[in-house]
């Protein structure tokens, strides 16, 4: 709406709709104390500056009442040495919520090699690594840093049905991004509490967890391919959450691509590393033909089948540790 020729904008990050990017309203100055009484909304402080700001354009942020709705969002890491498959696992992760209607959920492809996308069939045009790199130069008029984050994340989201992505993207380059990441710490808390279920397709390594604030773990999911190198590292892996502090609740090992039938070795090796370490075995996870013709013919893998034996073998594990 315009007044005096002058037009206010306000970019309300509601979440009306959970898992939406931010809408745009143009409205008058006298209607802006309407807003958090219309939209049942906590205004930020920066509400108070409303009307010293006349004839600028106003980006504003509201956080819903959500304290109840955050100790809801469940938390499902992905951790293993490359190859392993945490990329597949995550996407058949997110095609079991989403047809359980577990939703709204939010992926973070956390590799620097992002590929989750792929395998979705989206497309990412913005990442996480870029903003932070903006976010080092100047701020547009009248917007804090966090505020140009929460922004900017909002905006990094690709949105499909029941489901948001965001990319991580390349790690940070030279200089300091200390400040860049605790802004991001702060967007992502705001972020978590409209989402049912937040999936992070890790690398080996699990600082993203931290980088991003998630202190508290419900799933750790380790992968492994059917070596015993793989499964050895995988042991080695689950024992990284200690140093970084971070809580894990439940974590179990996956191991993926396993042929049928899987070699006695093979299967005393998993005994072995499940009976001297805390990593419980979640499942196996057989090789897979439709996978390999699903990928190749760049079709999503939320596509697949209901019937292909590994969508039924991946739900079954799934439904052991999420949908009891």
């Amino acid at each position: 709406m315009e007044d005096g020729g002058k037009r206010y904008q306000v970019g309300i990050r509601s979440f009306i709709c959970p898992g939406k990017k931010p809408s745009t309203l143009y409205l008058q100055p006298s209607a802006f104390d309407l807003i958090p009484s219309a939209f049942n909304l906590q205004p930020s402080p920066s509400v108070q500056s409303l009307t010293s700001l006349p004839g600028f354009p106003i980006v504003l942020f509201f956080n819903l009442l959500t304290n109840q709705e955050n100790k809801m969002t469940k938390i499902i890491a992905m951790a293993g040495k490359g190859g392993t498959g945490k990329t597949t696992i995550s996407a058949l992760l997110i095609k079991y919520l989403t047809e359980k209607n577990l939703t709204p959920v939010l992926a973070v492809d956390a590799d620097s090699n992002a590929n989750l996308n792929e395998l979705l069939d989206l497309k990412v045009d913005m990442t996480i690594g870029q903003i932070r790199k903006e976010l080092k130069g100047d701020m547009p008029p009248n917007m804090t840093r966090d505020q140009f984050m929460e922004m900017k994340v909002h905006q990094s989201l690709v949105e499909a049905t029941g489901f948001d992505l965001m990319a991580m993207g390349q790690p940070d380059g030279p200089g300091c991004y200390c400040a860049a990441n605790q802004h991001l710490a702060m967007t992502m808390d705001h972020l978590a509490g409209n989402y049912k279920y937040i999936i992070v397709d890790n690398e080996a390594g699990m600082e993203h967890l931290s980088r991003m604030n998630l202190r508290v773990i419900d799933h750790l999911i380790v992968t492994s391919d059917p070596s015993a190198r793989g499964i050895l590292t995988a042991r080695r892996i689950s024992e990284l959450t200690g140093p970084l502090k971070i809580e894990v609740k439940q974590k179990c090992l996956i191991v993926n691509r396993v042929p049928e039938p899987a070699s006695p070795e093979l299967l005393a090796k998993i005994n072995e590393a499940v009976t001297e370490s805390n990593l419980p075995l979640g499942g196996l996870i057989p090789a897979s033909n439709d996978l390999v013709n699903q990928e190749l013919s760049g079709k999503s893998y939320l596509e697949l089948a209901a019937d292909s034996p590994v969508v039924k073998k991946a739900f079954e594990i799934f439904d052991s540790f999420i949908g009891k």
